[in-house]
């Protein structure tokens, strides 16, 4: 008997293909295809040795807690604590980092330790150098960042606490140490980016030559324009000519200083793909009320400091923090580990007013706001996550099937940075169609089939604030 082979039907083939793809398509959202957590989930605790010790009492459920247990079964992997070089209050001062740091170890907490060779603040206004360091010549002020370093370094080891990550200087965007280290203004010069990069070389170094054999140590370079893109390329550009050896570019993104998520997204991209380097949002933060519990003004007051859709509630600044965490895991390449949440602990207490009581992770008796589900897909409190914001965008391809070529056409509600992304049956992206700025409206982006294999595929389009999905099908 001869067998004739009979061409299997359109309507059968695609049967086929849908049944052994069935996970995929009952699973799928862009978030899990594009990542499944992030590794570092971080909390600036810098103030907590403070609070404590003027009677801050911390809690979860109502019963009095220890804050760093509370931040680890909320899902806190790493603190991170701010050094100053000889402060004149009680807090940020060597012995009281190291004693945090060794209660964050016990619990399994890893340490970003934020050097801010300084006395003080520093920040983009402020980069003042110790006060036992004014007068010194060039040369002894590079000797004098190295020997620091390594005296910081030597003693936490020591102590058992050596840091996983250590920041060489705190939103350095116009430098540190000045005015040697001084590059913006009149100071961008040569001399003076030469000057900064020597200075950071010697923390680098010190960081290198004391760090233990069990693990590099990762070293970052902060700066404070979490949603400028111009300015982040101007400083990095710099810091390559240099040939600064470090890791991991660190950003500040506050809704209210530093744009919108948009705004964030695209730079994240743009500097991952620019200096092939990890990038760290080291500070960031939202507030679950616009109410005050003390006599000092905070800082974030006025509803025009808000994003729009994200309101200063218990719920808005969860959802502030889910859709930051997307973002963060779409990322190519998986270059973002996490985030740092500055101050969740900064609540006010007797003789201590806090600034920040209305952006912390506690309430205005200590009490713990947040669960443990705030960074997983595992917490329903939003409803389904398949989509950022709940909104779905239609994309539509045609024609679908197709063979030669397809287009792929949706509409966007507000415009912004978008990513266009097709995927594989197995979850794979292999092809970016488009990315970047996109207008409010209508957009169609052509899929030609010139090097893809027949079977079923995936559009998938990303926005910080929405996403949609369309399977397609390329029939030989």
């Amino acid at each position: 008997m001869v067998h004739t082979r009979v061409p299997m039907s359109f309507h059968g083939y695609f049967f086929r293909i849908v049944h052994a793809s069935l996970f995929l398509i009952l699973s799928l959202s862009p978030a899990i295809v594009l990542g499944q957590s992030l590794s570092v989930i971080g909390a600036d605790v810098s103030y907590l040795d403070l609070i404590e010790k003027k009677g801050g009492i911390f809690r979860k459920e109502g019963v009095p807690k220890d804050a760093l247990t509370i931040l680890k079964e909320l899902g806190f992997t790493h603190i991170r604590l701010r050094l100053w070089h000889s402060p004149a209050g009680e807090i940020n001062g060597l012995n009281s980092t190291i004693a945090v740091a060794r209660r964050a170890k016990a619990l399994g907490l890893q340490c970003l330790l934020d050097i801010h060779y300084s006395d003080t603040w520093a920040d983009p206004g402020n980069q003042s150098k110790p006060a036992v360091w004014n007068g010194l010549s060039f040369l002894a002020l590079q000797e004098s960042v190295y020997h620091y370093t390594v005296s910081v370094l030597e003693r936490m080891k020591r102590d058992s606490v050596f840091p996983a990550m250590v920041q060489i200087g705190n939103e350095t965007i116009c430098g540190m140490l000045w005015d040697e280290g001084n590059v913006c203004g009149g100071n961008n010069t040569a001399l003076h980016w030469y000057q900064y990069g020597a200075l950071v070389k010697e923390g680098i170094r010190a960081v290198r030559e004391t760090e233990p054999d069990s693990g590099r140590t990762s070293i970052v370079l902060h700066v404070d324009r979490g949603g400028d893109s111009t300015a982040c390329r101007w400083f990095f550009d710099n810091v390559s000519a240099q040939q600064i050896p470090f890791d991991i570019i660190g950003l500040t993104y506050y809704p209210w200083w530093q744009g919108t998520l948009s705004a964030l997204d695209a730079n994240i991209r743009s500097r991952t793909a620019r200096y092939d380097k990890d990038v760290l949002v080291v500070e960031t933060a939202y507030p679950w009320t616009m109410q005050w519990n003390d006599d000092v003004n905070n800082i974030v007051g006025q509803e025009d400091q808000l994003l729009a859709g994200y309101p200063a509630t218990i719920a808005g600044q969860r959802k502030f923090l889910r859709d930051l965490s997307d973002i963060l895991l779409e990322v190519p390449d998986h270059r973002v580990p996490g985030f740092f949440y500055w101050a969740p602990e900064n609540i006010s207490v007797q003789g201590l007013g806090s600034v920040w009581e209305n952006v912390t992770l506690f309430d205005f008796s200590g009490n713990s706001h947040a669960n443990s589900g705030i960074f997983t897909h595992t917490d329903q409190s939003f409803g389904p996550r398949s989509s950022l914001s709940g909104e779905n965008i239609q994309l539509r391809s045609h024609p679908n099937p197709f063979n030669a070529g397809t287009v792929i056409s949706f509409t966007l509600t507000r415009g912004g940075f978008a990513r266009l992304s097709l995927f594989d049956i197995s979850g794979r992206e292999i092809l970016i169609v488009a990315e970047g700025e996109f207008a409010r409206g209508e957009h169609r982006r052509a899929i030609t089939s010139t090097t893809l294999a027949s079977g079923v595929y995936w559009g998938v389009l990303k926005t910080p604030f929405s996403s949609g999905v369309t399977k397609i099908l390329l029939l030989r």
